[in-house]
């Protein structure tokens, strides 16, 4: 007989088998179904298969090598299957005494004892188990929905809950990812550390000069320096710089070296800008700056240093080739500087100034310190550097002469009042925005004042010529603390003249100009023209006009206007058309002429809601508050709803012309203080078209020489006054030479009657009654009734002979029996 001992084996098979797999092999002895069990891992869930069920034995029971299982359904991709055998611990004989000891029983009780140690011994190795030698530990922990633990000597015991454990697992995942975060910044400080040290100055020159010399090429990275007003970081840059260096180019016409002068028409340079040349040319020599002196707009000369071109000294000239000089578009080294050798307009590269969203001022030699030339050509380099978004300027009183904006997107901000542009110059323009060649768009001037060393007689503080979507805020060209401390008086002879423009926002203070604010549009202009004066803007003690609106203008103008020769004047006189819109919603008071004065076709629309109108004229002028001037094209349509003419010293408002005007709710209040009396409101001639008050008030009008709430002239029409409070007027409410009609109308207002009714009596024996109507105009027809008994077959009526501007005549038509009693209404005219 042949022996077969059972071979040594772990009793478990784990396998991945593809997809579609059916079979599934295993590779020890089952002495019974029962004996196998098998487990599947799908999608990480484990499940426990039934025999029977979900797998058959086709064979291999009894077989020392194994066998298989067939799944009823197949596997899928990814799937695991464990399958482990698990015998029952159970005899399967029993020996007699009376019987002969059967081998094959006893092999196979041995078998099952074997197979039980194997399995035993199987998962005794995969259990965790206490080193040889070392006591057994008991199991102390018991209570439900806990985790067990070990405790100091190695005892299982009590442990947390299941809720401490999930607040504990979120506190662990807080911390990772705290720990993730702060190991990403660690890596980006890294990062930026080593850039920085990368960037460390390892020189710090006392002057840009020192900084050329530096030996860039080899040992030099960065340099910090330390010249005072123009301190900071530089690196060099290696790149070619030649587009941002390098300006237009000027090719001449004609050279004359008995004078040293270069003739290119329209050449377009001024004052503090530079060039350079490529080639030797006519005593000039390549890779280096010379200064332009400018003699007109078609000639130049070349200076070899900024003093040299103030003082008007040129190099020698010495030839007379014909040559093309370029722009430098940075010669004040404000951002680039040139490192010795290096090509002047920056092929080879630059030495750039590490700078962050702003610039200063300084940085270009801008100072209080600096002269007057050095700071305009400055302020002039430093503004046409196209990288130069913001630039703030330094404090104190920064002298300059003439200074010159040419583009947008930029924004310049001073200190406050600390910060005073003082153009040294007496004449022309201090800051000029433009060239009116083209818009100028996004520039916004921020927080500075303006003067002028002494008394300037022509040019404007700022002159803006087609600026858009810009603003000025918080710049005073004239303050009222300047003007005041100078003996009320100003330096600057113009303040500010937007001359085309579209939506601009001013908001500063001028006081004491020629003219303070001047505003137009262009003729023709079709990107519109739109003013904003804000509300804490100020403009007074002009010498003529405080505010001028010159043609093709929307003005918005919310802020106080004060003092001076006239507060608002409106005309066509730069673009020679009229302005469309102009609102006016503040305080005009205390002009010595008129406050609001529009000349004739010079606007379309006037709004004026809330306008407080005071204190204007003098008894020497006789001029109204505000003066509408005839018109012949253009009438304007006003609305005055809600304003206020208060005390002014002659008539207040005089409107000549319009196509519609609307005064409801207006109040015109204690008008002609002076010798002269005057009008509230006056309509002169034909030309006041469909005017309109209702419930404006007209209170104490003038005085016993000249005081009327209301004088309309006989050629109006198309007027309309209802509801109005007539009270106090010095000589009379209404001077109505146009009379009432249907649309001629004045009624139901208090202190002016056109409307009046009442009872009257005819004493017994009397044919007629003479009635006093009480109206301020006459009347344009009586309605009468009988108001008790009459007399048998007798009529009663009112001839239309018999109404005068006071009476009217009742006719009975029998001698009364007894006393008659009638009632009576006096009709306006037009009903």
């Amino acid at each position: 007989m042949t022996e077969t001992p059972l071979p040594l084996n772990d009793r478990f098979v784990d396998l991945s088998p593809a997809a579609g797999t059916t079979v599934l092999a295993y590779d020890f002895e089952l002495t019974a179904e029962a004996g196998l069990k098998v487990t599947r891992i799908r999608a990480g869930v484990r499940e426990t298969l039934v025999n029977g069920v979900d797998y058959v034995f086709p064979t291999g029971i009894g077989d020392a090598s194994g066998g298989s299982v067939q799944l009823g359904v197949s596997s899928l991709a990814g799937d695991r299957y464990i399958l482990f055998g698990d015998i029952e611990p159970a005899r399967l004989s029993d020996f007699l005494a009376s019987r002969a000891f059967d081998t094959a029983k006893i092999n196979a009780d041995l078998d099952v004892l074997t197979i039980i140690a194997q399995e035993q011994r199987r998962d005794i190795e995969r259990s965790w188990k206490s080193d040889y030698g070392s006591s057994g530990k008991n199991i102390l922990a018991g209570l439900p929905e806990t985790v067990a633990k070990f405790d100091e000597v190695g005892n299982l015991v009590e442990g947390p809950s299941a809720g401490e454990i999930e607040n504990a697992q979120t506190y662990a995942a807080q911390a990772l990812s705290s720990k993730t975060d702060a190991e990403t910044a660690k890596v980006a400080a890294d990062a930026a550390r080593d850039q920085a040290l990368a960037a460390v100055p390892n020189a710090f020159p006392l002057t840009r000069s020192s900084m050329k010399g530096l030996p860039w090429a080899t040992t030099t990275t960065a340099a910090y320096l330390l010249e005072p007003g123009r301190e900071g970081q530089f690196a060099k840059d290696n790149t070619d710089l030649s587009a941002v260096l390098t300006g237009p180019s000027i090719l001449s016409t004609a050279v004359d070296p008995a004078t040293d002068t270069v003739t290119s028409a329209g050449h377009g340079r001024r004052l503090g800008q530079a060039c350079y040349v490529t080639a030797a040319v006519n005593g000039l020599t390549p890779n280096r700056l010379y200064w332009f002196i400018v003699v007109d707009a078609n000639n130049f000369k070349l200076a070899d240093n900024f003093a040299d071109a103030f003082a008007g000294t040129p190099i020698d000239l010495t030839g007379t080739t014909n040559f093309t000089a370029y722009v430098h578009n940075d010669p004040f080294e404000g951002v680039y500087v040139i490192a010795t050798g290096d090509a002047i307009g920056g092929a080879n590269g630059a030495i750039v100034r590490v700078v962050g969203s702003d610039h200063e001022a300084s940085w270009w030699g801008i100072a209080a310190s600096a002269s007057a030339p050095y700071n305009a050509a400055a302020f002039n380099s430093m503004t046409a550097l196209d990288e130069v978004k913001s630039a703030n300027l330094p404090a104190g009183n920064i002298n300059y002469t003439n200074i010159f904006i040419e583009r947008g997107g930029l924004r310049l901000r001073g200190q406050k009042s600390a910060t005073v542009l003082v153009q040294s110059a007496s004449t022309g323009n201090g800051l000029t925005i433009g060239t009116g060649a083209s818009e100028i768009f996004d520039l916004h001037l921020r927080d500075f004042d303006m003067w002028a060393l002494s008394q300037k007689t022509a040019g404007w503080a700022i002159y803006a010529q087609k600026l858009v979507r810009s603003s000025i805020i918080g710049v005073d060209p004239s303050s009222l603390t300047r003007y005041s401390s100078n003996g009320n008086a100003s330096n600057q002879y113009g303040g500010i003249w937007f001359d085309g423009y579209d939506r601009v926002v001013f908001d500063g203070e001028i006081w004491g100009c020629n003219d303070n604010l001047k505003a137009n549009g262009l003729a023709g202009q079709v990107f519109g023209a739109e003013l904003t004066i804000a509300v804490d803007a100020a403009l007074g003690k002009a010498l003529n006009y405080n505010l001028h609106i010159a043609g093709s203008a929307n003005v918005y103008c919310y802020c106080e206007i004060s003092q001076g020769l006239t507060g608002v004047r409106i005309d066509k006189a730069e673009s020679g058309e009229y302005n469309r819109e102009v609102f006016i919603d503040n305080e005009i008071d205390a002009a010595t002429g008129s406050g609001l004065h529009v000349a004739a076709d010079s606007l379309a629309i006037l709004k004026i809601p809330t306008l407080w109108l005071a204190s204007c004229g003098t008894v020497a002028n006789n001029l109204p508050a505000m003066q509408i001037d005839p018109c012949t094209t253009v009438f304007p349509q006003i609305i005055a709803t809600g304003m206020l003419a208060y005390n002014n010293v002659n008539s207040a408002v005089v409107i000549n012309a319009c196509d519609t005007a609307n005064f409801s709710g207006a109040e015109f209040s204690g008008n002609g203080t002076g010798a002269n009396g005057g009008i509230d409101l006056w309509l002169p001639n034909a030309g006041a078209n469909r005017v309109v008050a209702a419930g404006a008030k007209f209170l104490r009008s003038g005085n016993a020489t000249l005081g009327e709430a209301l004088r309309i002239a006989a050629p109006v029409t198309n007027f309309a006054f209802t509801g109005c409070v007539f009270s106090g007027s010095g000589t009379q409410p209404v001077n109505n030479a146009a009379g009432l009609s249907k649309d001629k109308i004045i009624r139901n207002c208090v202190g002016y009657t056109t409307d009046n009714g009442s009872y009257s009596t005819l004493l017994s024996g009397t044919t007629t009654l003479v009635v006093n109507h009480g109206c301020n105009a006459a009347p344009g027809r009586i309605s009468i009734s009988f108001a008790g008994p009459q007399d048998a077959g007798a009529h009663a009526y009112v001839a239309p002979g018999s109404i005068t501007a006071t009476q009217f005549t009742i006719t009975y038509s029998v001698s009364a029996g007894a006393n008659r009693s009638f009632s009576w209404t006096a009709h306006h005219p037009g009903f």
